[in-house]
């Protein structure tokens, strides 16, 4: 490999960062040697865009390297994401040594850029969505792609995003970055168990099954003979995207290929799992610094183009077939936060694009008045160029056409168990769970201290309470705090706390509170389930409610209450919308909000933050967004606004 243009001392500082060791203090860096950077290239890959990435370095232009993939890439956390915390990370590096020995020529265009469009404990089922607002405006010329231990079981999903991003013009270069995982002592009938290293071991807590199994003598010592090459970890995500790699014949450097035979010999420090791994699969400084020498090394090992000028004139070829049986790209997609929504924007009456003062990162759609209303197109159908042009007298027709199908056709179509959408709206399902689900977070972190309401509740659960959480929770039901005991919550008991359902612990204890309106189809229509989530401004003050209606080829209905009666904070919430889709239909699905006059606050605000539409990846009553396996609300309130200052 042609590693000697790394060799200049200003490159070698640019690795050798002394934050990298933020975990382990008193350590410096550490590179690796140049065959083991060599052997650390799984797959080298077609060189054409890497060539012109290398020509354009060479020519002294500036370049842009973006980074998407999990935690990994996003730093572990929303905050490291930004400033000086995230100069650990491994494309942070790679920008930083192409700055050090490629300056560019044109002082006043400034220095290469580098983007951060990861978000921690994301998958690729989020990103085939919402990739393209997760790369930088201008567009990007080297795109780190790393989701080996972040797919999830689906990597189809990270073949569909894959497809998005080399569908770009111009075409960016692609390189696959691959973090192993490290396991401990494998038990038969059961999945590798994670490795993690003795501190971290000192603080799990012993009530969690899996973690106290490694507790008991295994955690921290990992043995390196029983590693191996196939992720046996997360069943075989890692493998399935290296075979993705060689399909499209992408650069794919690994953890693995780079380290793996090293760790099983066992001869030197640096070369061991607990030099350069906080966890099993997080790498800390210095398996960043690993990471970055072999991106690096990839992309000097490129035959340079013969100049930027060829590389802009040359056609990009066709992409193979799809690998995976679904791997090309879904139909029915829209994902956007703050100015992007004027991607889908059809019409707004009264809505203003305003961050109100707070800064870029608070842009959104904000109301005030009953009436105003705001109508996207999330969805089209349709090929026609002329359906733009007549969107306003579409939206009119459509949802004329589906109020007078709802008059003639109440119950068509219908089957058992599934309501019209006016039911939900007007009383939407709810037992009163959601303040089961206070009343059990109150007792856990007040010890027992419950104020008289919940005592009362609590007294006559108490023998529940012996029986565990399950029916201590459907205790707390049966005697939910309502006007009376035995009389069902109110609606707006259930609309002001429906937001919670998008907490996985509240919807599964909730199911009937955070069941799924299914809109009735048309008779005869053929039509198929999708999720749409939309992250709004949920404060104590000023908030009001506002309708969710959709029409054309979709059919939705809902309410959303942005008053927060729950605590005295400003926060953003996401709900999940249920829309239908008719496959028969053509044209535009029409999103439409509308501020209500009915308020619970004395006033009407209401503020849009950002919309996903998504085609549902399993349960269709699912409430949490696709590959978002922890928190919505930061991730549909963190998108799309990061790109890291040139002189990070």
């Amino acid at each position: 490999m042609q590693l000697a243009r790394m060799q200049a001392p200003e490159a070698i500082r640019a690795l050798l960062n002394p934050l990298s060791h933020q975990h382990v203090p008193g350590r410096n860096d550490t590179l690796l040697n140049a065959s083991m950077v060599s052997g650390g290239v799984e797959h080298f890959g077609n060189d054409e865009r890497l060539a012109c990435v290398l020509a354009r370095l060479q020519a002294g232009e500036r370049v842009t390297v973006a980074a998407v993939g999990g935690s990994v890439s996003a730093g572990s956390s929303y905050t490291v994401r930004r400033g000086t915390t995230s100069s650990f990370l491994y494309h942070v590096k790679v920008a930083k040594a192409l700055r050090a020995a490629y300056p560019t020529r044109n002082r006043s265009d400034g220095s290469h850029r580098h983007h951060n469009g990861a978000l921690p404990a994301t998958g690729p089922k989020f990103y085939e969505h919402c990739i393209l607002g997760q790369l930088p405006k201008e567009g990007a010329d080297l795109v780190l792609l790393e989701f080996a231990v972040n797919t999830d079981r689906a990597p189809a999903a990270f073949e569909r995003t894959l497809r998005r991003i080399l569908a770009l013009r111009p075409r960016p270069a692609v390189v696959v970055v691959n973090i192993h995982a490290w396991t401990m002592r494998r038990e038969i009938g059961r999945m590798a168990p994670c490795w993690h290293p003795p501190k971290v071991a000192k603080r799990a807590r012993p009530m969690v099954a899996a973690r106290s199994r490694l507790v008991q003598g295994h955690i921290g010592r990992l043995d390196p003979q029983l590693q191996v090459w196939t992720d046996i970890y997360n069943e075989r995500d890692e493998d399935k995207l290296a075979a993705i790699s060689v399909h499209y014949d992408l650069p794919l450097v690994s953890m693995r290929a780079a380290l793996l035979g090293a760790v099983r010999e066992d001869l030197e420090a640096h070369t061991r799992a607990t030099y350069f791994m906080i966890d099993c699969k997080h790498p800390n400084g210095q398996g960043h610094t690993y990471l970055a020498q072999l991106v690096l090394g990839r992309l000097l090992a490129a035959t340079p183009a013969a100049s930027p000028a060829t590389c802009a004139a040359a056609a990009q070829p066709p992409l193979p077939r799809p690998m995976m049986r679904h791997g090309a790209p879904l139909t029915s997609s829209a994902c956007a936060r703050g100015e992007a929504m004027r991607r889908y924007l059809v019409r707004a009456r009264g809505f203003t694009l305003t961050d109100e003062g707070r800064g870029a990162d608070k842009m959104g759609l904000v109301a005030s008045s009953p009436g105003e209303s705001v109508t996207f197109c999330i969805s089209n159908s349709s090929a026609s160029a002329s359906a733009s042009a007549s969107a306003s007298a579409s939206v009119a027709a459509a949802s004329a056409s589906a109020s007078a199908s709802r008059r003639l056709h109440p119950h068509a179509g219908r089957p058992a168990g599934r309501r019209r959408l006016g039911e939900c709206v007007d009383r939407p399902p709810c037992d009163g769970c959601e303040a089961a689900h206070d009343d059990l977070r109150d007792l856990h972190a007040g010890r027992g201290k419950l104020n008289a309401w919940q005592k009362l509740r609590e007294k006559r659960c108490d023998a529940a309470r012996r029986r565990g959480t399950t029916e201590l929770t459907a205790c707390l039901v049966r005697h939910a705090n309502r006007a009376s005991w035995d009389a069902p919550p109110s609606a707006n008991f259930c609309l002001q706390r429906l937001s919670l359902c998008i907490n996985a612990q509240v919807a599964s204890a909730c199911q009937r509170s955070c069941d799924m309106c299914d809109a009735a189809a048309a008779p005869g229509a053929r039509s198929r389930p999708l999720g749409l989530w939309l992250a709004y401004l949920l404060s104590y003050e000023h908030m009001g409610r506002a309708r969710v209606s959709c029409s054309g080829a979709c059919s939705c209905d809902a309410v959303i209450d942005a008053h927060n009666v729950l605590s005295r904070t400003s926060v953003t919430a996401v709900q999940r919308i249920f829309v239908r889709q008719d496959d028969d239909a053509a044209g535009c699905c029409y999103l439409t909000l509308t501020v209500l006059p009915q308020t619970s606050s004395g006033q009407t605000k209401f503020k849009l933050l950002s919309l996903l539409f998504a085609q549902q990846q399993g349960n269709k009553g699912d409430w949490q967004p696709p590959g978002i396996k922890v928190f919505a609300a930061p991730t549909l309130g963190d998108m799309m606004h990061y790109s890291g200052p040139a002189d990070q």
